[in-house]
């Protein structure tokens, strides 16, 4: 049985090097494993449209073109780009959609991400976490400045002043969702998190 996913757009999660396999975060179907030719070289963090074909349970890329690559961010912290690339790989289930999700990593891509400092990289860190549901039950998430976090669209929240109790707050969302994480002891890239904001 096959099936035809045409002009789809999504972003490389991880690379599979031995298996010819990527994992997406797809802006349509949510987090898919995909295979791919042999002979092509794709890295994590680029943002793809493709084709694909589904036969049964599995995505077969078709044709792909690289859209982006985050160079403003990778050149300047390219740990952070991969913690979040981690958190999704490792925290949204496969086949689960979410568009708020995909439309956070997009925020990524943007021309100011290499300004960014670390309060506002913590800020799309827990945006990230709260998108994907991660502890949505701890009592951090009663905090005034969490729900105002909750109800603010990625591209709106740095419209206002960050003041420091929000960030102390965000500090111990993160703290919370990392330490609790069932993957914590995976994660590869979350140094900027105990850096002395400046």
């Amino acid at each position: 049985m096959q099936r035809l996913f045409s002009n789809h757009t999504g972003v490389v999660l991880r690379v599979y090097v031995h298996k010819n396999k990527i994992a997406l975060l797809d802006a349509v179907l949510g987090r898919i494993d995909v295979c791919f030719f042999a002979g092509d070289t794709i890295s994590a963090g680029t943002v793809l449209q493709y084709d694909l074909n589904k036969y049964y349970d599995t995505y077969v890329m078709a044709s792909w073109e690289m859209v982006s690559v985050p160079l403003l961010l990778g050149k300047t912290d390219i740990g952070f780009l991969h913690t979040l690339l981690e958190l999704c790989y490792y925290s949204v289930r496969l086949g689960s959609v979410d568009a708020e999700v995909f439309t956070i990593i997009m925020f990524l891509y943007t021309d100011v991400a290499d300004q960014w400092s670390v309060h506002t990289k913590k800020i799309i860190m827990a945006k990230l976490l709260i998108s994907i549901g991660v502890y949505m039950d701890h009592i951090v998430f009663a905090k005034p400045a969490i729900i105002r976090l909750c109800a603010t669209p990625i591209d709106k929240i740095f419209d206002e002043t960050i003041d420091l109790n929000c960030i102390q707050d965000i500090d111990e969302l993160l703290r919370c969702c990392l330490a609790g994480h069932p993957y914590a002891d995976q994660f590869k890239a979350v140094k900027f998190l105990y850096k002395e904001a400046g």
